[in-house]
């Protein structure tokens, strides 16, 4: 396995960022593995596909909901007023067990 995936179970990593950032090209590793690698009460950043060409209306606007569904399964909330029009969504993850 290679990229980041490879990384989620090294102990390393485990519990070590603050911040993660995800560009628009690498939202599918927003999943539970990614949270593994977060401190307890840690931030995410995902990159907007607004300057991502080229996409249709329709793709565009499916964005922001798929990214909230990947948010919910990886435990993480969404915060402050987030919208398509934002260059980039914040989330929070908090740890609420032991992992």
């Amino acid at each position: 396995s290679s990229g980041i995936n490879a990384e989620y179970g090294k102990a390393c990593y485990e519990r070590f960022f603050d911040l993660i950032y995800l560009s628009s090209s690498q939202v599918h590793y927003f999943t539970p593995g990614l949270t593994t690698m977060l401190k307890d009460d840690a931030n995410l950043l995902v990159e907007n596909v607004k300057f991502v060409t080229p996409l249709t209306k329709e793709q565009e606007a499916a964005y922001l909901p798929k990214v909230k569904e990947m948010a919910l399964a990886a435990k993480c909330e969404l915060l402050g007023s987030n919208t398509e029009t934002n260059n980039n969504f914040h989330f929070s993850f908090h740890r609420t067990e032991n992992l």
